[in-house]
């Protein structure tokens, strides 16, 4: 079954189950049995374009997962899946294992964002969900702060002021996910959709069953707790099939919705990228409008205002005389998070050019070995990232924010030289490249920064700044660190107060040059006739 149409329109009857009125207010369920075994159920939400979730539970089979990833990608924006499968799909550099660590999970897919809870006390996940990563501007979140449980998945879309929570459900055959509902119902939002696999059986939703029981009665008093609403499908009929053929199929997966005044997630199938008119400061289009801008307006024919169509003329003219000398110099510029205000024209410019540049210069780090890579890292990338250093490294400094940038550059740099999976640990894969903690490696060049003051001559401008241990033969500088008390001592910070302390731990003797180092003028050995 594909999803209905911007219509509204049911795809396989051609008819419309909501009427007009309803369409961008509803969830309506669809049901499909092409697999034989186990039938997927789908709730579909009307809006200007389709808004699609899939439910399924897949029973732990890792292979029809990953499948169903593949072949829903087109059709579908959200997957929620009950009892995942959860193995070990690959092993990862580890400084502890030779044989690696494993790392354990479900199968992923490029098109869709993988959202689960993790493990925890040996208790695997029973609920996950797969969101299209058409839907990352709505920034969906997995809501661990609202329900914090391995049979419950809650996930939030935020649409401008507007946030939607849909919940994902795998209640077990003792109630248990149900029973946890119940007793937190009020500490949870406003739901706009629960569905999943509830292994609650009653007539209400099964015309086989003749019974309604005390679990089916708590589901529907949760449901209306949460004013929601059990979905009525188009196609009735079971939604798993046993492979016991004794067994008779069975309605065991639910869907519930909002059907009271809900603003619907409104999508497109492409979702147009934000953008804007700017103009540069400072630049040459800012300047060509200041000039022509005045020219514009002195040609307006002001003439007698005399009534207020006059006004309304004139400033219209005005109006439009802005309008046309903004639209001439400004120009269209995309909104996304990696916008930077200082990317213009020439910058685009240069980076088709090396786009289009095929030479090996552009592709020199092609074919390294990790030995060439880990030179290349520690000659070049190091000293730029760790250039001025000591303006912001210096003992008492706030740098925990430049610290993470260092580590996650570092990281990349330790991913690459070792071609290892980019899940694999920090500190081992670090290890196995050869690189020092950056933060130690920080430390060992500010130690070298130092002691490399006590290499200074005896006049040098920077001992003025000193104490008087250290300044030798420099004359005192009016804000020099032996003008301040012992408390302003204690919290002036810097790389100079720092050196200043540390200097008297040095106990080799430095000297600015080697001692049989001589300075000498060239004088020719030629002698010129007289």
């Amino acid at each position: 079954m594909t999803p209905p149409d911007q219509s509204g329109t049911c795809p396989r009857c051609s008819t419309d189950p909501l009427g007009s009125s309803e369409r961008e207010r509803r969830f309506v369920l669809f049901q499909e049995s092409d697999q034989p075994k186990v039938v997927p159920w789908r709730w579909t939400v009307f809006v200007t374009l389709v808004l699609a979730f899939f439910s399924h539970n897949v029973a732990k089979n890792y292979m029809y997962l990953d499948v169903l990833l593949e072949t829903l990608q087109n059709s579908f924006d959200v997957l929620f899946v009950q009892e995942p499968p959860w193995r070990t799909i690959r092993q990862a550099p580890s400084p502890n294992n030779r044989d690696g660590e494993d790392i354990v999970g479900a199968p992923m897919h490029p098109v869709w964002l993988y959202m689960v809870r993790p493990p925890t006390n040996d208790e695997t996940p029973r609920v996950m969900a797969f969101v299209s990563k058409r839907l990352e501007r709505l920034r969906p979140s997995m809501r661990r702060d609202l329900a914090d449980h391995q049979d419950i998945f809650i996930l939030s879309l935020f649409q401008g002021n507007e946030t939607y929570h849909l919940m994902n459900v795998y209640n077990d055959a003792d109630g248990t996910a149900v029973r946890y509902l119940s007793n937190h119902v009020h500490e949870l939002p406003q739901l706009h959709y629960m569905g999943g696999d509830f292994n609650i059986h009653s007539r209400e939703w099964d015309p086989e069953v003749t019974h309604h029981r005390g679990d089916a009665i708590n589901l529907l008093e949760l449901a209306a707790d949460l004013d929601l609403e059990r979905t009525q499908p188009s196609n009735p009929g079971p939604t798993f099939i046993s492979h016991n053929p004794d067994l008779r199929p069975s309605v065991i997966d639910l869907g519930f919705g909002t059907f009271a005044d809900v603003t619907v997630v409104k999508l497109d199938d492409e979702i147009e990228p934000v953008t804007r008119r700017t103009i540069p400061r400072d630049s040459e289009a800012e300047q060509a409008m200041r000039t022509e801008l005045p020219q514009k307006v002195a040609d307006i024919q002001v003439g007698d205002l005399e009534t207020r169509e006059d006004v309304e003329r004139v400033a219209q003219a005005l109006a439009d005389a802005y309008a046309e000398v903004w639209m001439a110099h400004s120009k269209v510029s995309r909104i996304t998070k990696h916008s930077q205000p200082w990317w213009n024209n020439e910058c685009s410019a240069k980076l088709a050019t090396y786009r289009n540049d095929k030479s090996d210069v552009n592709c020199s780090t092609r074919g390294l070995s990790p030995k060439e890579k880990r030179l290349l890292y520690r000659s070049c990338v190091l000293p730029i990232a760790t250039y001025g250093y000591r303006l912001w490294f210096y003992e008492g400094a706030r740098i925990k924010g430049v610290l993470a940038d260092f580590r996650k550059m570092q990281r990349k740099a330790a991913l690459w030289i070792k071609g290892a999976f980019r899940t694999s640990p920090t500190g081992g894969v670090e290890s196995l490249a050869g690189l020092i903690p950056i933060h130690l490696h920080l430390k060992k060049l500010a130690g070298r920064s130092n002691f490399r003051a006590a290499t200074l001559s005896d006049t040098h401008p920077l001992r003025s700044i000193l104490s008087e241990d250290h300044r030798k033969q420099a004359s005192a500088h009016p804000l020099a660190i032996s003008r301040l008390t012992l408390n302003q001592r204690l919290k002036v910070k810097g790389s100079l107060m720092e050196v200043d302390r540390h200097l008297p731990e040095l106990t080799e003797s430095l000297a600015p040059v080697a001692p049989d180092v001589r300075f000498c003028l060239p004088v020719s050995t030629h002698s010129r006739p007289l």
